[in-house]
């Protein structure tokens, strides 16, 4: 919805959302792939030709929304060593 009606609200829902599930279900980590294949998929289409730089802005904004939300999962387990992070990040 929000590169259809072009609101950033809408596109930061979505990255605080995406965060959110990053940070609590572990299964939900693959999410970010599935985002990823949806904008370069309307990338690809010739309607989006005009919204390019927009959609990757929206991309940009959705991924440091989910990052903010996300990194104090990460830190945290990047501290404790969980063994859910260490594949993430191995040292």
């Amino acid at each position: 919805m929000g590169w259809r009606r072009q609101n950033i609200n809408d596109i930061l829902l979505t990255g605080l959302f995406l965060g959110i599930g990053l940070h609590g279900y572990t299964p939900f980590r693959i999410v970010p792939i599935f985002v990823a294949m949806g904008i370069l998929i309307y990338l690809l289409h010739k309607p989006a030709r005009d919204r390019r730089v927009q959609t990757l802005f929206a991309l940009l904004l959705i991924v440091l929304v989910s990052v903010v939300v996300f990194l104090p999962c990460c830190v945290i387990g990047w501290l404790n060593r969980a063994p859910l992070v260490i594949g993430l990040f191995p040292a």
